[in-house]
């Protein structure tokens, strides 16, 4: 179980490295899948912050402040609320809607669903929307790439400004539900998923690379389901 766990939060952390995105949307469904719901949100959460940490410092002089803050807002808003509302939900439904969120969410990605998520209002539903799956799966990043996408964000400034959105995001989402550390084995899977995206990152081409991501969540988001009717 902790060498698939590992491998799945390399596979994400690779897919961030060469993208700037992706990590928990590749990674979560399968942590949520091999540890459950709980474990696998709060453990996605504290990796996550750590690859935002790393990739913020490299590329922090492209981050749009104040585009971030809009959609930061009212996803702090949604994160207490929508924590407070799953607090004592079943592992099972849990695992299960996480699975179902992940799918829906690769496919609205594939799809360019949500385009017109433009302006205050846009920033308002897509922030709303990302941090309310943020704290219940883990995979806050379609919506917030969503809104970025078709706000006409440069793609360097796009993972510049999530980076800084979702350290943000992670860090009150985690002190919400609580924090749970990764084992040392995780640590090392997402250094080296890492470090290997970084060195492909130019090298792979951003469609290959997309295709990659959202066929893992598929793969990822159905796992978690058969672990929520298991």
């Amino acid at each position: 179980m902790i060498l698939l766990a590992a491998l799945a939060v390399a596979a994400g952390a690779l897919v961030q490295g060469i993208t700037g995105i992706g990590f928990s949307l590749v990674s979560a469904p399968f942590l949520i899948a091999l540890l459950g719901p709980h474990d696998g949100v709060r453990i996605s959460l504290v990796l996550g912050s750590g690859l935002n940490v790393v990739l913020l410092a490299a590329e922090h002089r492209r981050v749009r402040m104040g585009e971030a803050a809009l959609l930061f807002v009212p996803a702090a808003i949604a994160t207490p609320l929508v924590a407070l509302a799953v607090k004592d939900a079943d592992p099972g439904p849990l695992a299960l809607a996480g699975g179902l969120l992940t799918i829906v969410a690769a496919l609205a990605v594939a799809r360019g669903r949500f385009s017109n998520l433009r302006g205050r209002g846009g920033a308002v539903v897509a922030g709303a929307i990302s941090g309310a799956m943020n704290v219940t799966a883990a995979i806050g990043g379609p919506a917030a790439a969503l809104y970025a996408i078709s706000a006409g964000w440069p793609p360097a400034d796009m993972r510049a400004t999530l980076q800084a959105y979702f350290l943000a995001l992670n860090i009150v989402a985690a002190l919400t539900i609580g924090i749970v550390m990764p084992g040392v084995s995780l640590v090392v899977a997402m250094v080296a998923g890492l470090t290997l995206g970084l060195v492909l990152r130019g090298r792979v081409s951003p469609d290959a690379a997309r295709r990659a991501t959202l066929v893992l969540a598929v793969i990822g988001g159905g796992a978690a389901i058969v672990r929520g009717l298991a």
